[in-house]
């Protein structure tokens, strides 16, 4: 038996009066890296309440250090994007306290121990099939109306991985063509907060403790300790501009993307899920990206 409802482990719950008016519909939020402005497909009275939240988060500051720790992050950020908050779809959603969303039936699969009670509702060219599934209401299953207990929070967390050419990834790094979205895991918890944090620390479990400086060659990291990107130029008039500085090493963001994917695809967890994707196995066996003994991002209130 199924309520699509994901990973939804015990959490102090939000519950409906206290953030949550209680005619709020479900809704997914999606951000418009062009524009900076929030859509929502469902009722749009629940983007504002994520933008405030997004904007003051609560619980300590931990939530506002995990979205620091995921903006910076090279496996699950690309240039398109620029942040985990842009076109990551979010949603919130009363749910029972069987953990039922109001809008989602009930799926019982054959085998299930209450499947052949609701067997009639199957097609009739189902009947037979082995792996036939039926909806089911709410209160057809349990016999009573729906009634919301709390609210639940969900993401869905995704990586990249930069098909462009590393020697020119400089230039490249803001072609949508050069990056290929995968799916990585969807989060679910009873706070907006607690949904950021955990998510958040599944990062750091499957996609690893790093940021944009954790997959720099020593070489690179001491120059940027040392060097500016920067010079300001005196002109004839005396007024100062801005140049680059030629003894700066830049290092884009496609070729960090592709040193982490090198670290990526060696994990049990990339095997297990991603083992004969042949596109990304080429990507991260690629001999011109030079593997890089990462260094660990330090600080962050990990659970």
């Amino acid at each position: 038996m199924s309520n699509d409802m994901g990973d939804n482990t015990e959490s102090k719950s939000t519950k409906l009066g206290e953030t949550y008016p209680a005619n709020w519909m479900h809704c997914v939020i999606h951000l418009n890296p062009d524009t900076g402005e929030m859509h929502s497909d469902g009722d749009h009275r629940v983007r504002d309440w994520i933008r405030d939240r997004i904007g003051c988060p609560v619980n300590g500051d931990r939530a506002s250090e995990m979205l620091w720790f995921l903006n910076d992050h090279p496996g699950i950020i690309s240039p398109i994007y620029g942040s985990f908050m842009a076109d990551c779809s979010f949603y919130m959603s009363p749910v029972s306290k069987e953990g039922c969303d109001k809008l989602s039936p009930i799926v019982l699969e054959r085998g299930d121990a209450r499947f052949e009670e609701f067997a009639h509702l199957l097609e009739f060219e189902e009947k037979d099939l082995p792996d036939a599934y039926v909806y089911v209401s709410y209160s057809d299953f349990y016999g009573k109306p729906w009634e919301c207990d709390h609210v639940n929070y969900g993401c869905e967390v995704d990586f990249f991985a930069f098909y462009g050419t590393p020697k020119d990834a400089v230039a490249s790094d803001r072609d949508y063509t050069k990056w290929n979205r995968y799916h990585g895991f969807n989060m679910c918890r009873t706070s907006f907060e607690d949904m950021l944090v955990s998510a958040a620390n599944e990062v750091r479990r499957i996609f690893g403790p790093f940021d944009s400086n954790s997959f720099l060659t020593e070489e690179e990291m001491q120059n940027h300790k040392k060097v500016s990107p920067i010079l300001f130029e005196l002109a004839g008039d005396g007024s100062r501009t801005l140049g680059h500085n030629e003894e700066y090493i830049p290092v884009s963001a496609g070729m960090l993307n592709r040193r982490w994917l090198k670290w990526f695809w060696t994990t049990e967890w990339c095997q297990q899920n991603w083992k004969g994707t042949g596109e990304m196995q080429a990507l991260a066996e690629d001999p011109s990206v030079q593997s890089v003994n990462p260094v660990e991002v330090k600080g962050y209130p990990w659970i």
